[in-house]
């Protein structure tokens, strides 16, 4: 019986050693094609079209800020759900590969900005539109160069055309966080003399335009606080037609007879609209409020 089981137990070793020693059993790791890259991201693209399509169908653009930024986000995921497996893949081609992972980690960057739309809608349009979008073409262009890339309809072979040249509107590549930045603030307290109009604070603050686009206007927000801590009525700095990266300076007026001088301890800039051309607002917040402090006013 024991010797029995002795040839049992080597007989078993044997079976196990020829089993782990051959490297046969170990599949290689494959290889993609360009043509197989190329299949997926075609699939991805005219998913993406159809679903926004049927998302402009249905007047499904003309919702909240989380809502259109949801929607959006369906409309990148349809793209990465055919693709994103292929980002740590081995490619035949290498500059193929080196292009299908730059365009999946544009497409995943420009899903993670659309968390912003609700407080920056204008700052994420831009990069959405522009900034992403001028890469997204750029890339489509070198894989287009290398593979050609044709769709059976002649509607999406337009679409396509069009997604993959770069924006010459938008030549700046940086992501921006803000539309505007505040570049420097002034606040004056003085009277108009004689005229009998009454004494005023006027708050000076330049802004800079941090966009490759013309801002048809911006209304920047600039609200007084009292000792307390109060937020008192809000006046509004008028910009119009900002060019792009320009700087322009201009102020928000409060008579003496809306504030009490003496109670007064600081102005804040905290939010800002913007009016397009087509008369589309976009309401902004500053990632961090700018304060304006009462020792600070000129007197």
């Amino acid at each position: 019986m024991k010797k029995l089981l002795v040839v049992m137990l080597s007989l078993c070793m044997m079976i196990g050693l020829t089993a782990c020693g051959g490297g046969s059993s170990v599949l290689p790791t494959k290889t993609i094609s360009t043509d197989e890259f190329i299949t997926s991201l075609k699939k991805g693209l005219e998913k993406r079209w159809k679903i926004s399509k049927l998302q402009e169908e249905e007047a499904q653009y003309y919702v909240s800020e989380s809502d259109y930024a949801n929607n959006l986000k369906l409309c990148v995921d349809a793209e990465l759900d055919n693709i994103s497996n292929y980002k740590n893949s081995e490619f035949e081609d290498e500059e193929v590969g080196k292009l299908a992972k730059e365009y999946i980690e544009i497409l995943e960057a420009q899903k993670e900005d659309l968390d912003n739309m609700t407080s920056k809608m204008y700052a994420t349009i831009y990069n959405y539109i522009g900034v992403y979008g001028n890469r997204r073409a750029n890339v489509l262009t070198a894989l287009n160069d290398i593979s050609e890339i044709t769709f059976e309809s002649d509607d999406n072979n337009e679409i396509f055309k069009e997604i993959s040249t770069p924006n010459k509107d938008v030549n700046k590549d940086e992501v921006i966080t803000n539309t505007i930045s505040l570049e420097k603030t002034d606040a004056y307290y003085d009277d108009f003399g004689d005229e009998g109009i009454g004494d005023y604070y006027n708050v000076y603050i330049t802004i800079k335009n941090n966009t490759n686009i013309p801002l048809y206007a911006i209304y920047l927000n600039v609200t007084p606080y009292d000792e307390d801590g109060v937020a008192l009525e809000s006046k509004f700095a008028v910009y119009n037609n900002v060019k792009a990266y320009a700087k322009t300076r201009n102020s928000a007026l409060f008579f003496r007879d809306d504030l009490t001088r003496d109670n007064i301890k600081e102005f804040k800039v905290e939010s800002y609209t913007i009016y397009d051309e087509q008369g589309y607002t976009y309401d902004e917040v500053l990632d961090e409020p700018v304060t304006i402090e009462y020792k600070n006013v000129a007197k």
